[in-house]
């Protein structure tokens, strides 16, 4: 409506270290809080390589048991122990597993098959309020498969209240030992992203161009690059084209601590097309100080991105 605020969703992007059955089942609170705090979580190394999805599906239920409690994670496991567990309801397409956005609780997923070379694969896990978004499109972009051990997962969201507001968000989480050389592809990937999802935003671009002005559909890469300066040097951050791209910004840059060790690393980034930049806020680490019961460095060696995403407010955009 015009003149109303325009829509926003909160986004974070948690690497959770090697979250498999018993990781999850012993910080199942702190895990659902810190997941539950924005309208979307990224879920970085998910470790649930089981042809039907049971952990993905418990994470999902005790998420939408916290927020039937109203309590946000906090309270006792929705489904302790593994009793009492709902079937998985995943369905499967092109390695992207969904589950169904109309089966009454407050979070639905989308999440990648499993992934990695290594016996230990993950998975990314996308859990996003169904209340507030819906998921337009997902793809793994498999055109990177031959340096990315883990291929990115790009997925587009559009809100409830104005569906023809989509943004988009591209997971990473990198290999450390060759993180330089895989961020390259990352590069390509967001060009390969926005080129195949352009048709979509055709409306959108032909009044952008008829304004004079860029358009707004630059895909959000967010996760765990592994870019701190223990596997990306500051020499190869001067030739590297993420860095010196001018049509990129930085949300989170060299000298911030994505670490709960705070041992001054980097590793996490969140990275966007400089003109896109002005319909993001807030962008930041979080500390995770409010979360009970347990420490930061419990639940992961890394700490949480988050950032706001703002659609224009302008009619008929």
């Amino acid at each position: 409506m015009p003149g109303s605020d325009p829509p926003r969703a909160s986004v974070m992007a948690y690497n959770l270290r090697n979250c498999g059955r018993t990781k999850f089942n012993q910080h199942r609170d702190a895990i659902v809080a810190v997941l539950s705090a924005a309208s979307v979580s990224v879920a970085i190394e998910v470790r649930d390589d089981s042809k039907d999805g049971q952990l993905l599906q418990d994470m999902l239920d005790a998420l939408n048991g916290a927020a039937v409690r109203g309590g946000r994670g906090a309270g006792g496991g929705a489904h302790g122990g593994g009793r009492g567990r709902s079937p998985p309801r995943f369905t499967t397409a092109d390695g992207i597993w969904r589950s169904p956005a109309d089966a009454g609780g407050r979070y639905a997923a989308v999440a990648s098959e499993p992934l990695g070379s290594s016996s230990r694969k993950e998975r990314f896990v996308f859990f996003y309020r169904c209340n507030e978004l819906v998921v337009k499109d997902a793809r793994l972009v498999h055109e990177c498969a031959s340096v990315c051990d883990r291929v990115p997962m790009a997925v587009r969201f559009a809100w409830r209240a104005r569906p023809k507001k989509q943004f988009t968000l591209i997971s990473v989480h990198t290999r450390p030992q060759v993180a330089a050389e895989e961020l390259v592809e990352l590069h390509r990937a967001l060009n390969l992203i926005d080129d195949a999802w352009r048709p979509s935003w055709r409306a959108r671009i032909a009044k952008y161009l008829a304004r004079g002005e860029k358009r707004n559909v630059g895909p959000i890469l967010l996760g765990d690059f592994n870019a701190g300066s223990n596997f990306v040097t500051h020499k190869d951050r001067e030739s590297h084209v993420l860095w010196r791209s001018p049509d990129l910004t930085w949300l989170v840059s060299d000298d911030v601590n994505t670490m709960s060790s705070h041992n001054g690393q980097a590793h996490d980034r969140i990275v966007v097309p400089s003109h896109h930049a002005r319909f993001l806020e807030d962008a930041r680490v979080n500390e995770l100080r409010g979360v009970r019961g347990v420490t930061a460095d419990a639940l992961s060696d890394h700490l949480p991105l988050q950032l706001v995403v703002r659609c224009s407010n302008r009619t008929g955009r």
